[in-house]
């Protein structure tokens, strides 16, 4: 498992973020790994949302969120999305890639997810924002999930695939987890994906299906809502997985609310199903 650990400071024009790693036995006990698996470089304030595939020459790429430092009137760049390359799946190094960026700086994108599709090429989902708003924060912003389709390093947008719609929606929409799922005798595509709304501000785990992974067509309720003692108040960045023994687990970040101002204690949950196509 690829993390993100940021902190002490919850001002975003501050905090500092890296990515760290943590291995399992049975997919439910973690054990943290030593060390850093990457970095900010000079010029970085925080690397989040990692995203690790095989390549096809057996190596390990890292897709990740990487958020400039402040400018000098204190403001925040947008963020872009960025590769690195590793041998062993410990040691990282940066691939000096820009994979999505908006060269007009209007755009910020984020928390990345990568599939590769049947010809070989790779399709990267991202968060996006409009522009508008703080597009860091979070606040003011209209968000969506859009994907775009390249070699690994280099990307064509092909579309938006999620907008805000629905009330659980109406904050924000970001953190695409893809995978694909039996549909009768073929294949279709399954997508969970972070959607808060409010009030009050709450986050779900939210998912939409697919026959091609761009045209995207929403389930009607939450596949997870904040509803105990360790998610009070939100469920957001999913990943999932295909156990062994048949089923999936779900992992989602989540928040107790058990502080001032609805904080409190961040932790990585796990849900499972035995649905064959969840």
């Amino acid at each position: 498992m690829y993390y993100t650990r940021s902190g002490p400071s919850h001002d975003y024009t501050s905090c500092k973020a890296e990515i760290l790693s943590a291995l399992s036995d049975d997919c439910v006990s973690w054990h943290p790994e030593e060390g850093a698996r990457l970095l900010p470089e000079p010029g970085e304030l925080r690397v989040v949302c990692p995203e690790v595939v095989l390549t096809a020459d057996g190596k390990f790429r890292m897709y990740y969120e990487s958020q400039p430092a402040a400018a000098a009137d204190g403001t925040l760049p947008p963020a872009v999305i960025r590769s690195a390359i590793s041998d062993d799946g410990l040691n990282f190094v940066n691939e000096g890639v820009d994979c999505l960026a908006d060269p007009e700086q209007l755009v910020s994108f984020g928390s990345p997810r990568c599939v590769y599709l049947d010809d070989g090429s790779a399709r990267l989902y991202s968060r996006a924002s409009d522009g508008s708003g703080d597009v860091n924060k979070q606040v003011g912003t209209t968000m969506s999930i859009v994907c775009a389709v390249g070699d690994g390093l280099s990307f064509t947008m092909e579309g938006t695939c999620i907008s805000q719609e629905t009330a659980v929606e109406s904050v924000t929409v970001y953190a695409p987890a893809v995978c694909k799922f039996r549909v009768g005798d073929g294949w279709g595509w399954r997508m969970y994906y972070a959607g808060w709304g409010g009030p009050p501000t709450r986050g779900y785990i939210c998912s939409a299906t697919s026959s091609d992974g761009v045209s995207w067509e929403k389930d009607p309720s939450p596949v997870l809502a904040p509803d105990s003692a360790w998610d009070g108040v939100k469920c957001s960045e999913p990943d999932i997985v295909e156990l062994d023994g048949g089923g999936f687990r779900l992992f989602y970040e989540a928040c107790d609310g058990t502080a001032e101002g609805e904080t409190g204690v961040w932790r990585i949950l796990g849900a499972s199903s035995r649905r064959a196509a969840l």
